[in-house]
């Protein structure tokens, strides 16, 4: 049995996303391109991975495990890219930042035009999002980094981890992102001012 990669990050999505459609706009691909490939998936292990007979598709004992895997590969090939990254001395790529309006006019934008200057392969994103929905597009690998007025009280945060403590708030970022942060500049490490911020 021959299982592709690409495929396996598709199962994931869903798994994160819990749907088709919400899977679909992570991956930015069409919903029925994602169904095609959750169906040669199937096809190609046999057995069903997903339960469509729900509104929301969910996965089979099969889908679960493969779901597993899939996410531990990512887990890799994030620690790979880290790991090279470190090597080249090179901060480039996409980095994706959520927050509330306010945030983004007096905080993200003044501290995007330092980091740009600084880094000019990196290649910020910032989309406008608060409160729980933000967080679950931190949890869920939708973005990098989300600032909040809020630390996800009610919101379950198990996959996050502290970054810094200060007067002016918590940052969290999902397991394995924190050291990408920090390579773009984004993070400015415990004891020191969150961004925009002067000491």
């Amino acid at each position: 049995m021959e299982l592709d990669p690409r495929r396996l990050r598709v199962l994931r999505a869903v798994a994160l996303r819990g749907g088709v459609m919400d899977a679909a706009q992570l991956l930015h691909l069409s919903p029925s391109a994602v169904s095609q490939q959750l169906a040669q998936l199937e096809r190609e292990v046999g057995l069903p991975l997903v339960d469509r007979s729900r509104r929301r598709v969910g996965l089979t004992p099969a889908g679960h495990l493969l779901a597993a895997r899939a996410e531990r590969i990512e887990q890799e090939l994030a620690e790979a890219r880290r790991e090279l990254t470190e090597l080249s001395g090179r901060v480039a790529g996409p980095v994706t930042i959520a927050a509330f309006s306010t945030a983004i006019c007096h905080l993200v934008a003044p501290a995007l035009r330092a980091i740009v200057e600084a880094y000019p392969e990196l290649e910020p994103r910032v989309v406008e999002l608060e409160g729980a929905a933000a967080l679950r597009e931190l949890r869920t690998g939708g973005c990098d980094m989300v600032v909040t007025e809020h630390d996800g009280d009610g919101v379950a945060s198990s996959d996050g981890h502290d970054l810094a403590s200060s007067p002016g708030g918590r940052r969290r970022v999902p397991r394995g992102h924190a050291r990408r942060l920090a390579a773009a500049g984004l993070d400015p490490g415990p004891g020191r001012p969150p961004l925009g911020r002067q000491p």
